[in-house]
């Protein structure tokens, strides 16, 4: 039953929201415009459809007769889907920051009719309890405050512009140099949790950004510590409760230090950046166990987020029939029936206990409920249970696929079926690298499937990119993360091909990236949306590297690898400039800039540039390509010039149709230490030439 005006929308957040007895009304000219001649403030309520604490604030709020007829009565009410509307949910988030000093989802704010913001929460309950303002005594003081304190609220309002618009220009200051990266690295030294793996306390999240910045400062420095740091939390990531053993994929961060009881939502953002961080791990250590983890992501995006017509769909909900959790938690009989004579090792492998093995200080109580977590590693297990290895690892490999076989016959958590620009091209891009460094030719053909369904599908009539498609249509102007990402993605699919078709279209998306976004008035940095959006209340730019990172860290990298790849110069200013902008608040808070500083270690290490001459089907010159993506080499530049004929690639690196080609073998040209080297066709004398860094396990190999 449709009650209000959601029930035409396409976002499935909306959906849920469309039999509320709440007039909601999406975001539109049509509410504005209603509360101005009424003389209402707005009530807007910004969420997304997988977020637990929404789920409880509809249930509890939205749902309720009693605190809809107040709502409806003092507000024009809208609902606004932050996947969807990534610029809103930004801007007033930012808001919320600014009045309350924290943030999250629901995402709750009263606007006047002009959209300026006078109140900031997140979730609100029912009722007022423990201190805790309710709705229902909220609604009806800010419908005091409105009819009666219109001088306070002209007063909060103009403090909240005037504070946005500071947020938005920062002065520069001196460039970054190497020794603000070996504070950063020290930082995160101090914040390393040495027995659990990962950053800081509860709650924990998985950190990709920051693992591939350590990944790099190894590279660079070679600094074991690093990549130690690295290690420790992805083993321990691995064997958490944030990891679904059964299905594959990873919840979205921990609630507790020992990463053992999620939030159980899972984001089609997270399987992608941390695929990439397992995946360049296994590059540099050859850890089978993290080549088998991209397996298993891949195994869930493919089972639970793949469109069967192009696409991967956002996430998939942490709630099933109402409760947190249900679908992934196991009662110790469950268990016992379930595997038989497999059932008392699987326990002590995974912690299975009568009781439940949810640890109070997990601020989750399901009592007599477990969530598979191994607990050992399996060698000190083995030795422990007097078995070998490899009979630990066929148990579980056997009692996984019966839990599996056993839990579809559970209600499926819902699932977010709207495909995002941005989440697609970080998906693509973890497809295209992954796939590279594992030899997985299906993974790489996913990529350059999905990189065609956006080409096709995510353009309008005036060949402008869009963010979202869903139920055959695609909508919603795109942002700058739509853009880097997805140029991410297409340099991936290049890197992984070398067809010159992704990195032509890559060029494409940076010229209008440049053209649309880039603040031409004071030359510093992309704004989050283009010219022809929507203008909310700044127009703002975005740095943050948060679980996603910031598509001006994004941008910056992606010029920075097309600038290498194509050797030309034609974005130098633009990266320059992102430096200086950018140096004020790294430096300030470097901890909250990961990516950008992963992508501006480069000026600390060799660059280097590696043209290979060749046939890509001939049996030597894929050795090359496959020795090459072998090595961990975060910043060489790769590109393929497959024959004389390469029309396409050389539309675009004109200057590589002089270098002459071989019959029998590719011709390999390196540049490294501001030096091009004679060709060869020995691809070691090529790693020595750009300084390939190896682990101590390599260098004995």
């Amino acid at each position: 039953m449709i009650r209000n005006r959601l029930g035409k929308e396409k976002s499935p957040y909306l959906l849920q929201h469309a039999a509320n007895p709440v007039n909601w009304y999406p975001w539109c000219t049509e509410a504005f415009d209603r509360a101005q001649k009424e003389n209402k403030p707005v009530f807007l309520s910004i969420g997304y459809s997988t977020c637990h604490w929404c789920h409880v604030m509809a249930h509890e709020s939205f749902e309720d007769a009693e605190v809809a007829i107040l709502l409806n009565k003092s507000f024009v009410c809208i609902k606004v889907d932050r996947e969807e509307r990534p610029d809103i949910d930004h801007m007033y988030m930012s808001v919320c920051q600014l009045m309350t000093g924290s943030g999250g989802w629901p995402l709750t704010l009263v606007l006047t009719p002009d959209k300026k913001p006078f109140f900031a929460a997140t979730y609100i309950p029912k009722n007022t309890s423990y201190g805790r303002k309710g709705m229902i005594d909220l609604i009806q003081e800010i419908d005091f405050v409105w009819r009666e304190k219109q001088d306070t609220i002209r007063q909060t309002t103009n403090q909240v512009q005037v504070a946005l618009e500071h947020v938005n220009h920062h002065d520069e200051a001196p460039s970054l140099t190497e020794a603000d990266i070996n504070v950063f690295y020290r930082s995160l030294k101090d914040s390393f949790d040495s027995e659990y793996g990962g950053f800081g306390t509860a709650p924990k999240f998985p950190s990709p950004n920051t693992c591939l910045f350590l990944l790099r400062y190894w590279h660079v420095y070679g600094e074991n510590n690093a990549l130690h740091m690295v290690e420790q939390t992805l083993n321990r990531l691995h064997d958490g409760g944030i990891q679904d053993h059964v299905g594959g994929g990873f919840h979205r961060y921990s609630t507790d230090r020992y990463w053992l009881v999620p939030h159980f939502e899972k984001m089609l953002y997270d399987q992608a950046l941390i695929m990439i961080a397992y995946a360049e791990a296994y590059q540099i250590t050859h850890n089978d166990q993290y080549k088998k983890t991209v397996n298993r992501i891949i195994d869930y995006v493919n089972n639970r987020l793949t469109r069967s017509k192009g696409g991967f769909f956002s996430a998939e909900d942490a709630d099933t029939e109402g409760e947190e959790g249900r679908y992934y938690l196991w009662s110790y009989d469950e268990i016992q029936r379930i595997l038989k004579d497999d059932s008392e090792l699987f326990c002590r492998i995974y912690d299975i206990r009568p009781e439940g093995n949810l640890r109070e200080d997990a601020h989750f109580n399901k009592t007599g409920l477990n969530i598979l977590y191994r607990a050992k590693p399996i060698p000190a297990l083995a030795q422990e249970c007097r078995v070998e290895p490899e009979h630990i690892n066929r148990t579980i490999e056997r009692s996984l696929k019966k839990l599996s076989t056993a839990r579809k016959k559970r209600t499926l958590p819902s699932r977010d079926d709207k495909i995002l620009t941005d989440w697609n091209g970080l998906m693509i891009a973890a497809l295209a690298l992954s796939g590279r460094i594992t030899g997985n030719a299906q993974l790489i053909a996913t990529a350059g499937c999905t990189a065609t369904f956006i080409m096709n599908h995510l353009y309008n009539d005036k060949e402008q990119l869009l963010h979202r498609f869903r139920k055959r249509k695609a909508g919603i102007i795109a942002n700058l993360d739509d853009y880097a990402f997805f140029t991410w993605g297409l340099v991936e699919c290049y890197r992984a091909t070398f067809q010159a078709r992704y990195l032509i279209h890559a060029v494409e998306l940076c010229d209008t990236m440049i053209s649309e976004f880039w603040d031409h008035q004071t030359d510093k940095g992309f704004f989050f949306t283009s010219s022809e959006s929507e203008r909310l209340l700044v127009h703002q730019k975005v740095l943050y590297d948060g679980a996603i990172p910031s598509g001006n860290s994004v941008a910056y990298f992606v010029l920075q690898e097309i600038t290498a790849i194509t050797g030309t110069d034609r974005y130098s200013s633009f990266i320059e400039r992102s430096e200086q902008w950018m140096s004020a608040p790294v430096r300030n808070n470097p901890t909250s800039y990961a990516f950008f500083l992963s992508t501006f270690l480069r000026h600390f290490n060799t660059p280097s540039t590696v043209t290979i001459i060749g046939d890509p089907e001939s049996k030597a010159t894929g050795t090359v390509i496959n020795t090459l993506n072998d090595r961990f080499l975060p910043y060489a530049a790769v590109r393929l010039r497959k024959s004389d004929l390469d029309t396409d690639l050389l539309s675009i690196i004109p200057e590589l149709g002089s270098l002459p080609m071989q019959k029998k073998h590719p011709v390999i040209y390196a540049c490294a230490r501001n030096t091009c080297y004679d060709p060869t066709s020995d691809i070691k004398t090529t790693l020595k030439r750009i300084g390939s860094r190896t682990t101590t396990l390599d260098s004995q190999q």
